[in-house]
């Protein structure tokens, strides 16, 4: 089971409370990665976190950076095997996009080139065993 990304709402109360609930049921359906896009990121790092904790939805993100830290903000790619076959699933984000968080005039994030990004990623997941590879896109 995978997802885009893109699953929650708009940047008001009433849609970060949905955006919880829907995070409850989407949890249900035992997804085996959800891709980073820029609506994830409406409530803020903590409640993408809180979320990701709470309901064990795995995000994945390879060029999405905390500003603070500077790290990773998610997981670069997750590993799964299905069939016998091992696929590596990771998610980019367009630099262009505007990130704006609820409460925040600067975004939290950084997000780096996406195709530097996967030039160096790509090899390195197949050093990690990666046969095929999914790639979710917000652009």
């Amino acid at each position: 089971m995978l997802d885009a990304g893109g699953l929650f709402g708009k940047r008001t109360h009433v849609e970060k409370e949905q955006s919880r609930f829907l995070s409850e049921i989407t949890s249900e359906f035992g997804y085996d990665a959800i891709g980073l896009g820029d609506d994830d990121l409406n409530y803020g790092i903590d409640f993408l976190k809180q979320v990701m904790s709470d309901y064990s939805l795995p995000f994945t993100s390879a060029n999405v950076y905390e500003v603070s830290t500077g790290e990773l903000l998610l997981p670069e790619y997750i590993k799964i095997n299905r069939g016998g076959i091992t696929f590596g699933i990771c998610s980019v984000l367009d630099p262009e996009l505007t990130i704006t968080t609820m409460g925040k005039v600067e975004s939290p994030v950084e997000v780096k080139d996406p195709v530097a990004t996967l030039r160096e990623l790509m090899p390195r997941m197949r050093d990690d065993g990666v046969e095929s590879l999914i790639l979710f896109c917000h652009m």
